[in-house]
């Protein structure tokens, strides 16, 4: 043991000059430390390396500066006269970067980041729905509405919380929101983002149930498919109405007021239907409920909007990830075309998630053959990233202690 402890000893005493020998000939030679680092780095060490420079990365507009001593001195003395000079102490640089998404007091996403702000109260209601609601009450609570639009991201938990804004106007019994998908075939079709929304109701309840409907189909199939609204009286009477889902849930619908939401384009996005009005009117919603409705329903289109620009904005983001790992291979000293074809199958396995993936390397020699074919499946990419961490110079170091 006295042995093991003089040989670590004598290893601990040995390195640290072997280190320095070998950064002092990298500091001397430093083309061949950039060559080295291009052809040999990892992402790993390319993201510790950025992180290192966080704060201190010249913006585009910048140029490298001269840090000599006496460039800083030529430029102190033709500084501006009277320029104040702000400091910037050490402990600034350990400040984490603050993150651009957050989570809220509901568990969704927002801008918004105030780590002294309270949680808003939950959304509270008049005892009875029909009851008249004070002109600045109204407006304190759309504002509130607007300021959430503005900086959520959770597209069930906001059209929940502007459905029940409207159930303060136009005193529906149930709300429902379909949203418009397609399959691989470009055929279109409705699912329910939120079903039975109602006074007392959760998000997480109302978009449990999930129903699909069909494209020009019933009261939404038909809203979607014309973009026309639809105000129903008696459902029972109508043609187009689908009692099926009555018979399901056991639920008994009188009055539909059924209307379109559009994008910016004037395309159906979705189909938003109120169920059974509640006060006066002999249970048919009105005129003035139909322009209710339409006006919150535009709050629905914006919020819609931003999902699809932010699920847009995020698979752009992780398709120019796959690019720089594909060009970060492309660039990678190779010798041998199966460790980089392999490469590659791993890549669009982990973008793609495929089980598997098969790439085809045609005959120069012939147009109708293949001359070689690789093929990776989901098992064997789990295998290459252990293999790859087990590799980095992390994964070694950790083994050699």
């Amino acid at each position: 043991m006295h042995g093991r402890c003089q040989a670590a000893g004598a290893m601990a005493a040995y390195y640290p000059s072997d280190y320095e020998r070998t950064e002092a000939w990298l500091d001397d030679h430093s083309d061949f430390a950039h060559s080295y680092f291009v052809r040999k780095a990892t992402r790993e060490m390319v993201n510790a390396w950025f992180a290192e420079r966080v704060h201190t990365v010249p913006t585009a507009n910048e140029t490298v500066r001269d840090l000599s001593p006496a460039h800083q001195m030529a430029q102190a003395e033709s500084a501006t006269p009277g320029t104040p000079t702000r400091k910037i102490s050490a402990s600034e640089f350990d400040r984490p970067l603050r993150p651009i998404l957050v989570k809220d007091s509901v568990r969704g996403l927002t801008f918004v980041f105030d780590p002294d702000k309270k949680e808003q109260m939950p959304f509270k209601f008049p005892k009875a729905a029909c009851e008249a609601i004070p002109v600045n009450d109204q407006c304190s609570r759309l504002l509130e509405l607007v300021k959430d639009i503005s900086s959520h991201l959770d597209v069930t938990a906001l059209c929940h919380k502007i459905f029940l804004h409207i159930n303060e106007v136009i005193a529906a019994d149930r709300y429902s929101l379909f949203l418009v998908h397609e399959d691989s075939s470009n055929e279109k079709f409705l699912v329910s983002q939120l079903f039975d929304v109602a006074e007392g109701s959760t998000p997480e309840e109302t978009s449990n149930n999930c129903i699909r409907l069909e494209w020009n189909k019933g009261i939404v199939g038909y809203v979607a498919a014309t973009g026309e609204p639809l105000n129903i009286g008696d459902a029972y009477k109508d043609p187009r109405f689908n009692a099926e889902v009555d018979q399901i849930t056991g639920y008994k619908t009188q009055s539909i007021l059924s209307m379109p939401i559009k994008n910016h384009k004037e395309e159906v996005v979705g189909v938003a239907q109120a169920i059974n009005k509640k006060c006066g009117t002999n249970g048919v919603f009105t005129k003035k409920d139909e322009k209710d409705f339409a006006a919150y329903l535009t709050f629905c289109g914006i919020v819609l909007h931003k999902a699809k620009v932010y699920e847009t904005s995020l698979l752009e983001n992780r398709r120019n990830q796959v690019l720089l790992d594909l060009a970060s291979l492309i660039f990678e000293e190779q010798h041998s075309l199966e460790v980089i074809v392999k490469k590659i199958a791993a890549t669009i396995l982990s973008f793609m998630q495929a089980q598997s993936c098969t790439i085809f390397i045609v005959d120069n020699n012939s147009s109708d053959s293949f001359c070689s074919v690789f093929h990776m499946n989901s098992a064997e990419l789990e295998d290459l990233a252990e293999f790859q961490r087990r590799k980095s110079p992390r994964g070694t170091h950790e083994r050699k202690q």
